[in-house]
């Protein structure tokens, strides 16, 4: 069985989570998008699992 990798997008840019996510689907991969605080990434961390993490340096919360 293939499993697909699960990526988070963590951005709070929605345009450009969108775009990240768009071109990730072109390869094969989903994602989970989220523009909220660093604080709310932690808690789908913690909640789900994830392969991977894309995450914008300076989110709210994280710094």
């Amino acid at each position: 069985m293939n499993e697909t990798m699960k990526i988070l997008i963590a951005d709070d840019s929605e345009s450009f989570g969108k775009e990240c996510q768009r071109e990730l689907k072109k390869l094969g991969l989903d994602s989970t998008l989220t523009k909220k605080d660093g604080r709310k990434v932690i808690e789908l961390l913690q909640s789900q699992s994830f392969d991977a993490v894309m995450m914008d340096v300076f989110l709210s919360g994280l710094d």
